[in-house]
């Protein structure tokens, strides 16, 4: 997965310099960029993480590993259209605040007003499956539509297609089928996983 900058479509990037600029000049704790472009094998990886197929339909086995919720071409991430950041340091994600306080650090809201004011939408204001460390383009699918990333579509293998879900089936699992078009209205893709319950790979 990549965290190169210049690999996000053209809007993206500008946002996200922007966000980065704007951000250093409120002499805030520094950031850094985790995530941008990712493949849809990436992407793959990911889901499969805190879930087996059985049977045509993936079911959660460990919801602490789960670190998406989007099938590959189902996230912005894909287009070139998000990116993640945490900050620099020995706490990237400000774990330590939280389990002393019991609260997220009030940094992360900070940072999600100040991405918000440029016009980014931020993971960590969805309602559920919150992604603090994720901003993405709010019109991305238009991206999508178009065909993809600088219109075309990063390459999503044929293995992936019969992995797809369709819907959901009791307990939330996930039916193996064909796409439903949408990756929960994208309105978060994150729950706990490898770098604690505040961050994800949306």
């Amino acid at each position: 997965m990549s965290s190169e900058i210049i690999l996000l479509e053209p809007v993206t990037r500008s946002l996200c310099k922007a966000l980065l600029a704007r951000w250093e000049e409120g002499m805030h704790p520094p950031l850094r960029v985790t995530h941008t472009l990712r493949t849809n094998d990436e992407q793959m990886h990911l889901y499969q993480q805190g879930r087996r197929l059985e049977n045509g339909v993936w079911r959660v086995v460990d919801a602490k590993a789960i670190v998406t919720k989007a099938m590959p071409g189902e996230s912005a991430h894909n287009f070139g259209a998000a990116f993640d950041v945490c900050f620099q340091g020995t706490d990237p994600y400000l774990h330590r605040f939280e389990v002393e306080h019991g609260t997220p650090d009030p940094l992360w809201n900070l940072l999600g007003e100040t991405g918000a004011k440029l016009g980014l939408e931020w993971g960590g204001s969805w309602k559920s499956f919150k992604d603090r460390p994720h901003f993405q383009r709010p019109d991305w699918k238009s991206l999508r539509a178009q065909g993809g990333r600088f219109g075309r579509m990063v390459p999503r293998p044929e293995k992936h297609h019969a992995h797809r879900w369709h819907g959901a089936g009791r307990g939330g699992e996930r039916v193996a089928g064909a796409a439903d078009g949408g990756h929960r209205g994208r309105a978060g893709e994150v729950a706990a996983g490898p770098r604690g319950p505040d961050a994800r790979a949306a």
